[in-house]
This record gives C-alpha cells, sequence and structure tokens, in this order.
C-alpha cells in the first residue's frame, strides 16, 4: 500500500503496518470490541478481558492518575468517540460507566482530554480535565463515596493559564493538600488546595521556554512529590530526561540537596538530575512514560528513546540508588503504534506498578501488533524476565496502566485495545484484565 507524500526512510519504517489500516477500516464498520488474544506460548490461556469503556474509549500517557483503587473496586477515567469525558467503576469483571464533561468543542474526540483521578479523603471522587490546549481546567466531584454513577455540578478551576492540558492532581496527606499539576501554555504549572478547599493561583512549576516539558508526576501519598519530565517534544528537538522532586516546601535534587523552594519556582531542566543524556546515547531522544517513588523514596523512571527518525523505539529503566542514577535497557519496542508519520514518536508505552517498580509493563510490536508484556527485575535493570500478557492479537494493546491503590494481591491492569493512528483518530476501547502471576 503507497503513502501519498511520506517519505522514503519512514515509508519503510510504516511496512508491515497496513494490517493496522486494513483494521481500521473492519472496526469502523462494528462497534465490537475485538477478539480476545489467542494463547499465549506454552499453553497457557491468555487473561479473560473485560471492557471498562464503551465501543471507544482511548487515553493518553500525561493525564494521570488514569486509573485508582478505593473501597473494593477501581474507578478509570477516558475519553470516548463523542469528545466526553467518562469515568466508570470496575468491580471484578463487572464495568459501569458515566458521562461527565465534554470540555472539547463539538465533533472533536481527543485521548488529551482524558481525566486525572483523585480519591478525596471522603471517598468521593473528584476527576480533573480539560480540552487540549483549552482555556480551561474542569472539575467534577460525585455526590456520594465510591460511586460514579452520579456527580455534582462541573466547575471552573480559578487558574489563568492558557492551553491546558494534562491534569495531574495528587494529595499529600502530611500537609492536607491536595496538588494539581498541568501544562498550561506549553509549560509544567501547578496550584494548590488547602484543607478548607481553597485554590491558591496558578504557579509555574518548570520553565524552559525553548520547547515543551513533557512532565510525569508520582508520589508517596504522604509528603513527596516526583518530576520526571524532558526538555521538548522528540519530534522537534533532541530530548533527555531529568528529575526533580518536592519535599517540606522545597524542590531538591533525588539525593536531598536544594534547587529552590516550591514558591521560588519556576526552575529549569539545567537546575535538576540529568537521568538521561540524549547527546551522550548517539543522538536517541527521549520521551518520559512513567515515574514512581520505592517504599524507601528513591525515584524509578521508564521513558522510550528513539532512533532519529522516530521509527525503531526502545524501552529504558533509570533508578536512583542512593547515589547516582543507573541506567538500562528493558526491551526493543519495534515500531511506533501510528501509522501517521507526523506521530512516529507514539509508542506502544511503558509504565511501572507503582506498588513494586521492579515491575514493568509495556506495549511491544510482535509482528503486526502491539502486545502486552510484564518485565521483571531482581538485580536493578540489568537484566529481566519476559512473560507475554497478550500475544498473536488480531489488533493492537498499548498504553497498558496499573491502577493506583490496588491491594497486594491483586494483578489488574487495563490497557487500550484496537486501532490507533493519533490522538483524534482512534478506534480503541479500555479493557481490564488479571493475568495470572
Amino acid at each position: 500500500m503507497a503513502f501519498r507524500g511520506t517519505p522514503a526512510p519512514i515509508l519503510r519504517g510504516l511496512q508491515g503496518k497496513t494490517t493496522k489500516l486494513a483494521l481500521a477500516l473492519a472496526v469502523l464498520a462494528t462497534t465490537a470490541i475485538p477478539a480476545a488474544p489467542a494463547a499465549q506460548p506454552g499453553g497457557e490461556k491468555a487473561p479473560a478481558l473485560t471492557r471498562v469503556s464503551g465501543p471507544i474509549g482511548a487515553w493518553c500517557w500525561f493525564a494521570d492518575p488514569r486509573a485508582v483503587y478505593a473501597h473494593g473496586r477501581t474507578f478509570v477515567g477516558w475519553v470516548d468517540h463523542g469528545g466526553y469525558v467518562e469515568v466508570g467503576t470496575l468491580r471484578g469483571d463487572k464495568a459501569t460507566r458515566t458521562r461527565i464533561g465534554h470540555p472539547a468543542p463539538p465533533g472533536i474526540s481527543d485521548d488529551h482530554d482524558n481525566p486525572g483521578l483523585l480519591v478525596e479523603p471522603s471517598g468521593r471522587i473528584t476527576a480533573f480535565y480539560s480540552f487540549h490546549n483549552g482555556p480551561a481546567m474542569y472539575r467534577r466531584t460525585t455526590e456520594h463515596p465510591w460511586d460514579t454513577s452520579s456527580w455534582r455540578a462541573e466547575k471552573k478551576l480559578p487558574v489563568r493559564t492558557g492551553q491546558n492540558t494534562y491534569a495531574k492532581p495528587v494529595r499529600l496527606s502530611a500537609e492536607s493538600n491536595t496538588y494539581l499539576f498541568w501544562r498550561g501554555n506549553a509549560q509544567p504549572w501547578y496550584a494548590i488546595r488547602n484543607s478548607k478547599g481553597h485554590w491558591s493561583d496558578a504557579r509555574q512549576l518548570i520553565s524552559y521556554p525553548e520547547d515543551n516539558p513533557y512532565t510525569k508526576v508520582a508520589s508517596n501519598d504522604r509528603d513527596t512529590i516526583g518530576f520526571a519530565f524532558t526538555d521538548g517534544h522528540p519530534r522537534d528537538v533532541v530530548t533527555s530526561i531529568y528529575y526533580a522532586q518536592y519535599r517540606d516546601g522545597k524542590i531538591t535534587h533525588a539525593n536531598g540537596d536544594p534547587i529552590v523552594a516550591l514558591k521560588s519556582a519556576p526552575f529549569t531542566p539545567a537546575q535538576s538530575d540529568k537521568v538521561y543524556d540524549a547527546a551522550s546515547h548517539g543522538g536517541r531522544h527521549a520521551w518520559t512514560h512513567d515515574v514512581a517513588l520505592t517504599h524507601g523514596g528513591k525515584p524509578v523512571i521508564v521513558y522510550a528513546t528513539f532512533t532519529a527518525d522516530g521509527l525503531s523505539h526502545r524501552y529504558e529503566y533509570a533508578r536512583w540508588d542512593g547515589h547516582r542514577w543507573r541506567t538500562h535497557p528493558i526491551v526493543d519496542a519495534g515500531g511506533p503504534i501510528t501509522v501517521d508519520p507526523v506521530e512516529r514518536w507514539y509508542s506502544g508505552g511503558v509504565v511501572l506498578d507503582h506498588r513494586d517498580p521492579r515491575i514493568v509493563y509495556a506495549s511491544v510490536q510482535r509482528g503486526d501488533h502491539h502486545e502486552i508484556e510484564r518485565f521483571v527485575t531482581s538485580d536493578g535493570g540489568r537484566s529481566w524476565t519476559r512473560t507475554a500478557i497478550t500475544s498473536n492479537s488480531s489488533t493492537d494493546n498499548v498504553r497498558p496502566y496499573v491502577p493506583l491503590g490496588l491491594p497486594k494481591e491483586s494483578r489488574e491492569l487495563l490497557w487500550m485495545r484496537g486501532f490507533y493512528n493519533r490522538f483524534r483518530d482512534f478506534r480503541t476501547a479500555i479493557v481490564a484484565a488479571s493475568p495470572a502471576p
């Protein structure tokens, strides 16, 4: 199949992807969830899938948490085919869902609009969301604890940034404060809600006018917040990976050395820990995918790196050992999930199990499609044991996510399943499974 106007190097990178285009046409004609994956190697049966969203649902990987667990159930957020923000509840293999907002203009469905979810101390669920680069940030809270069937009125947050995207709420119990992080005017911003429900003014967190620092956020839910970020979009600049953290009013390095008081932010990537230096790795651009803190408070980051043309992806693992950052490859991830050459830096996705960051879930190209696999390390990332979660699939499995707050014994995992082309062109559903150990 020819791609009119596509440069030859990109066209070569898209060979073997024509199955995805054929699948797109098939999925457009049906609202059924794609078939479950076939049996895995070794005779093991693939996990049973539960469709959490409707026939169409998607999320980006920069608005988090996409799913949280509390009170015996998992709460999940996504964007549907009409551009509506939806939040569902998953209990076992049963899922319910409710539309709560439509931040986008009519007719636009954009996966950047998926909500970041927060479990309030009362047990109510608050969803934070915005249109992709939209003028406002919204929030809605459930009427009752642990019940997503009814919601209080939608409210705009008192933030004055423009081009808002990627809501990331975090609550620190030691402070009784909730922090909301987001991208505004192409830079990371934040606001603080105190225990009385009052919001601070919006304040810039990181400053990098040359490009857009893509930021991931994690916390220990108590007193520390970790930030992993780039110095731009890998399509536009040679991007590296950086880290800084917040604790007790200060932004610090991973070793605790101060960078700046939070009230004196913004700080710059150059002031932070450089975790991955693209220039010393052959110019391989990088993009953040997840960050977590171990029980001992040490940060772990997973990210993707790419060849200059964006067609060959690799997942990598970085951990702070208490003295220095140590980085190791996890797996070559294949090519992009999209046939759109403009978005060829879209990997299948890699995430950490925040309960135990030695466990990684990744979407890896195997043949014509991307499959979900589990990787476990017992030596800090130097070697990995791989287990296939899906295999021989008839469609793609991308952007896996482990719900925050899962009990230790739970294996619940969520991902997008179906055809994906770009952030406003997708025919995926959000599915859940509980793979065997």
